[in-house]
């Protein structure tokens, strides 16, 4: 199921910045890129948030929303609960287009960094999938975030082929990486062998690894 989104021309002319933030593991420092992101844009373009799904009260998500400009509630940046997201994938990806929607017509904000869960109560081998499907239907390029943590470099980069497929599959796309959890020597590494052997499912070129 594709959803097509068009939140540029439902906003009268005004034009949208959105990235969205997604990674397959939990505790991989995701959340330190969505900060380092969401203040980026946010000193130099009207900027919300918005988590297709969350908890409701999740303290991640307010610490977030204090680095906006949009002037927009709590409540407003959430699509659905992850409760939600657990019982029935395929309904509630149309119910997070028209929250995402809502949230535009509402703050007018000409950025939007989407950032997904990268945890779930319980374990669900098909949520990086979903991931990636709600960025497509939100016409939202993805910036990867991938743990270094107890791998080699070829294996990062075997993780980043491997992730990158399933995204391209869905009808997205990776527009940058970031590696976290690395020291310079790996990190040395993981530069010099992507550029030497690419990853074979990219599409194009991938910006920046980080």
């Amino acid at each position: 199921m594709h959803i097509k989104h068009e939140p540029n021309q439902r906003r009268k002319g005004v034009s949208l910045t959105n990235v969205s933030i997604i990674s397959a593991q939990c505790n991989n420092g995701r959340n330190v890129v969505a900060i380092g992101i969401t203040n980026l844009l946010a000193h130099r373009l009207s900027t919300t948030i918005f988590r297709p799904y969350a908890h409701k009260d999740d303290a991640f998500t307010a610490s977030l929303l204090k680095l906006t400009n949009s002037n927009t509630s709590f409540d407003n940046v959430i699509g659905v609960s992850d409760l939600e997201v657990e019982d029935n994938k395929e309904t509630v990806r149309g119910d997070i287009v028209a929250s995402y929607n809502e949230l535009l017509n509402k703050t007018q904000a000409q950025a939007c960094v989407i950032i997904t869960s990268d945890y779930t109560p319980v374990y669900d081998p098909d949520i990086f999938a979903f991931d990636a499907q709600v960025s497509a239907d939100l016409a939202s390029p993805i910036f990867l975030v991938v743990s270094s943590k107890n791998r080699t470099s070829k294996q990062v980069l075997k993780t980043i082929d491997a992730q990158n497929a399933r995204i391209v599959k869905e009808s997205s796309k990776v527009i940058g990486i970031f590696v976290t959890d690395c020291n310079e020597k790996i990190g040395s590494a993981i530069i010099r062998d992507y550029t030497s052997q690419n990853c074979s499912n990219i599409e194009g070129k991938v910006s920046h690894i980080r």
